[in-house]
């Protein structure tokens, strides 16, 4: 199961293209909510007779409430005391706020997956990613990075790219591998409404050139990752948002995933309420999720996509659940093309 805690929407940072927005509402996870949300977290754990749970701290920046973070991770694990099944601890952050303690608490704490957000090279990097008083996070977020990869080196580089810097993909991954990272995740940003077939043929070069790239550099380096439309399609099964997953905001509120948060018909119930969940509405959901989008009927790539699995998205992003977004399509389509090139299975 995955519970990701949302324990605060404040950030110190104004990425302008943050699908949360820039100016965000300053909302901080209190003790006493975050106590109801890890009784709720753990019974609802306990129902799925599950053997895995994963805590993915989320915001916002999750290191603006740091506190919470500490306070959370011991509660669980102390619930876990005496217990086969496996704990995990996730976080994303944007690497401004890391000192002493916090990297040495992450690096013994988040053992599922660390992240810090990176874009590649000061230019690009700091193009869209700027401190609150407008000057770029590159110098201060390496400086911190290269620091916490002395104390773990499997911390992972999240890229973020859109058409604008889509041209320089392959230049800022290699970048962060020459950083020191071994894991490089490449992440398009599906809300940049710029994307046209000029991009997208761009996107298909610049995966080729991180292909040979990687092939290359793993022959000395084979646990070397740069992930970027090579990852093999794989049948998704239905969306398990609401039920083997879900999202808790600072005030308590729940949703199925991180694409509907904020948005009313997405909220499914608040950890707070007598009767958390709402199961009307959320089965009105997952109904929605079983169904075919029409303009994807007879698609190869259907059980792989992103598109087919979660109607959320297709809502935020085309305002129909089962419309799908042109640009994950496109985006689909030249991840199946790279896996056709290197003769990756395809299931």
């Amino acid at each position: 199961m995955l519970a990701s805690i949302w324990v605060t929407t404040a950030c110190n940072m104004r990425c302008d293209y943050c699908y949360e927005g820039m100016d965000k509402s300053y909302e901080m996870m209190s003790r006493e909510t975050v106590d109801i949300a890890i009784d709720y977290i753990l019974s609802q754990y306990k129902q799925m007779a599950d053997t895995t749970l994963i805590v993915q701290f989320h915001g916002g920046e999750p290191l603006m409430n740091f506190e919470i973070v500490k306070y959370t991770t011991n509660r669980i694990k102390e619930a876990f005391i005496g217990q086969d099944d496996v704990l995990l601890f996730g976080m994303t952050t944007n690497g401004t706020l890391l000192d002493a303690e916090k990297m040495s608490f992450l690096a013994t704490n988040i053992n599922y997956g660390l992240s810090i957000s990176l874009d590649g090279g000061k230019d690009t990097h700091d193009l869209h990613r700027k401190l609150h008083n407008g000057k770029g996070s590159y110098d201060l977020v390496t400086s911190n990075a290269l620091q916490l990869l002395t104390l773990r080196t499997d911390i992972r580089a999240r890229l973020t790219f859109n058409s604008e810097t889509v041209a320089e993909l392959y230049e800022n991954a290699v970048h962060l591998v020459k950083l020191g990272f071994g894991k490089v995740a490449c992440i398009p940003d599906y809300y940049d409404n710029r994307w046209n077939e000029n991009h997208m043929k761009l996107l298909l070069e610049q995966a080729r050139q991180v292909q040979i790239y990687l092939r290359e550099a793993q022959k000395n380096h084979p646990d070397l990752d740069i992930i970027l439309l090579n990852v093999p399609y794989f049948k998704m099964g239905v969306c398990t948002g609401g039920t083997g997953s879900f999202h808790i905001l600072p005030n308590g509120d729940l949703y199925p995933c991180s694409y509907g948060i904020g948005d009313n018909e997405f909220r499914i119930g608040n950890v707070k309420d007598a009767s958390p969940l709402d199961t009307d509405k959320l089965a009105s959901i997952l109904r929605s999720a079983e169904e075919i989008n029409p303009d994807c009927k007879g698609c190869s790539l259907y059980a792989g996509c992103t598109c087919s699995r979660c109607k959320i998205i297709n809502k935020v992003l085309t305002g129909n659940d089962l419309t799908p977004s042109p640009v994950v399509c496109a985006m689909e389509n030249t991840k199946y093309q790279i896996l056709k090139e290197n003769n990756t299975i395809y299931t």
